[in-house]
């Protein structure tokens, strides 16, 4: 059992990583859809609340872990959980929308 899932979580850094420049694409939502982050594959993320676009960031991936860098020189980073899930702070955890 460990061995399948220590591959799995190879299988989906691996995905992630070889997946455009940045290697993240997708929009990923939390709190019922009231906030989504909107990853693109030119290493841009947009950040929205409520429908209405907040903010956009640079992003690197290293591993698990998602560094945004914020435009006032400031970041912070998410980290991809086993499930492909993405947590922020606060615990605040965004899933890949369908």
């Amino acid at each position: 059992m460990y061995t399948i899932k220590k591959y799995t979580i190879l299988l989906v850094i691996l995905a992630l990583t070889a997946c455009g420049k940045s290697g993240l694409e997708g929009v990923y939502t939390a709190l019922g859809g009231v906030q989504e982050l909107n990853f693109n594959h030119d290493g841009t993320v947009v950040q929205s609340l409520m429908g209405s676009k907040v903010a956009e960031h640079k992003y690197e991936l290293d591993g698990n872990e998602i560094k945004i860098r914020a435009s006032d020189s400031s970041s912070y980073i998410l980290t991809i959980l086993e499930n492909g899930d993405i947590q922020g702070p606060g615990n605040l955890v965004f899933t890949l929308k369908k």
